[in-house]
């Protein structure tokens, strides 16, 4: 009764919930990240659940893990801490409630079943070193002004009616599942360091200087993109406290993931675009759109404008609202290529060599994503060609409204037909979720 014949949930379908509080202290000098985290996981199945799994993405670049194509080592995740239900638990324990890694997962045997609608509490320590570009370029820094930071925390893997746990290793070319949620999540950085995140800041007083914070504000409320940090001004974004370091707050409601980014010589373009009746109240909302690039990526100059566009098309032609206050596009030369997509977030390449008109695909492909999988979740892991297809065929009439005047769908349908004509279909199956990230054309 979980599904039905249609697609649509079965009366008595179900998904897991989680309650994340995370907070990260990230020294840019020693490229090190100092993580903690309480998790509250909400058991909303029928079963008692005995063991919990996590991911660990981190540990792809662990000595010895397992992965199919070249990874930078950096140690991977240590853990420092875990404790179930208030228990402190050990990885060195043979039995009785213990927690055990296998490169990329976590398995934690609890204190006490976990009954239906019953929740459990998970208290987390870890700390890892920032790869240059994490888990196959789609994290890392780049020069001394840069930081995309994904894939930080011990995250609840996803347990479902379908496979139940979900535990397939990454091995650094798949995709990702995970489960819904809400995170509240506070960033420690040196002071001129700017800090935007999955979420909405909560103390943007505290930590943003106010000539920043009252053209920011402005911004946001602006239908033309507006430059609230110039590159040669960007280390007077912030306050400046006696010990140097800022706190950051975010708080996201219903999303499946959480990252963010550290610059201090990027631009900061922001603006508002509409999205639809998102309350139903009859009148249009809006989210802001923000841009951070720094100037050796001139042609991100644009890609306010591509943000804007593209979250209004988006929302407009799958009848669904961006449901979130805003969508940030950071540039990573350096780091990525092509592009990555996460809740509010996406790192692309500064496309320097591929001219404007593959930045706008790019960003129109990135930010469809927000749809699939950030609302309509799938398992990537096991098949990206779901959360890929839907999100190139968006993409193309993305681009149709923005370069009237050419079929954009024809590229992917000759592709397509070149590979059935050939019977290679499951093997491109396989391969599309990675060859649509770096780059998508």
């Amino acid at each position: 009764g979980t599904r039905s014949e249609t697609g649509e949930p079965g009366p008595r379908y179900w998904q897991q919930w989680a309650t994340y509080r995370l907070g990260a202290r990230l020294d840019p000098d020693a490229k090190r990240l100092e993580g903690r985290g309480t998790i509250v996981y909400h058991n909303r199945s029928p079963d008692t659940l005995r063991v919990v799994f996590l991911q660990l993405i981190q540990n792809v670049h662990a000595p010895g893990a397992p992965r199919l194509e070249h990874a930078e080592v950096t140690g991977g995740m240590e853990i420092r801490r875990v404790a179930a239900a208030g228990v402190e638990l050990s990885a060195a324990a043979d039995s009785g409630p213990r927690y055990a890694v296998d490169d990329t997962r976590m398995a934690i045997v609890l204190p006490r079943p976990l009954p239906p609608r019953d929740s459990l509490a998970l208290d987390l320590a870890w700390a890892f070193t920032v790869p240059q570009q994490g888990a196959s370029a789609r994290m890392g820094w780049n020069a001394d002004n840069l930081f995309f930071v994904a894939y930080w925390y011990p995250q609840m893997a996803v347990y479902d009616d379908v496979v139940g746990w979900q535990i397939d290793p990454f091995l650094n070319n798949s995709e990702f599942y995970a489960g819904f949620g809400t995170y509240e999540v506070t960033v420690e950085a040196p002071a001129g360091w700017l800090v935007r995140a999955t979420g909405e800041l909560q103390n943007a007083e505290e930590v943003l200087a106010p000539d920043v914070l009252a053209r920011f504000r402005a911004a946001a409320r602006s239908d033309t993109v507006v430059r609230v940090l110039d590159a040669a001004r960007a280390a007077t974004a912030t306050r400046t406290p006696a010990d140097g370091w800022l706190v950051w707050r975010f708080r996201a409601d219903t999303v499946r993931d959480v990252a963010f980014s550290l610059t201090r010589a990027s631009n900061w373009d922001v603006t508002r675009t509409p999205v639809g009746d998102r309350d139903g109240d009859g009148r249009t909302d809006y989210a802001r759109i923000e841009s951070l690039w720094r100037p050796s990526a001139p042609r991100w100059a644009h890609v306010a404008r591509y943000a804007q566009h593209a979250i209004d098309f988006h929302s407009r032609f799958t009848g669904l609202p961006y449901p979130w206050p805003h969508m940030t596009a950071v540039e990573g030369g350096g780091i990525i290529s092509g592009g990555m997509e996460f809740p509010m977030m996406t790192l692309m390449g500064d496309y320097n060599e591929r001219g404007d008109s593959a930045l706008y695909y790019v960003t129109a492909h990135e930010l469809a994503h927000m749809w699939v999988p950030m609302q309509v979740s799938n398992d990537e892991r096991r098949r990206a060609w779901m959360d890929e297809g839907t999100t190139s065929f968006n993409e193309n009439q993305a681009r149709k409204e923005f370069f009237p005047g050419r079929n954009h769908d024809l590229e992917d349908q000759e592709s397509y037909l070149r590979v059935a004509r050939a019977e290679r279909e499951r093997s491109e199956e396989r391969r599309v979720g990675k060859e649509c990230e770096v780059p998508c054309r």
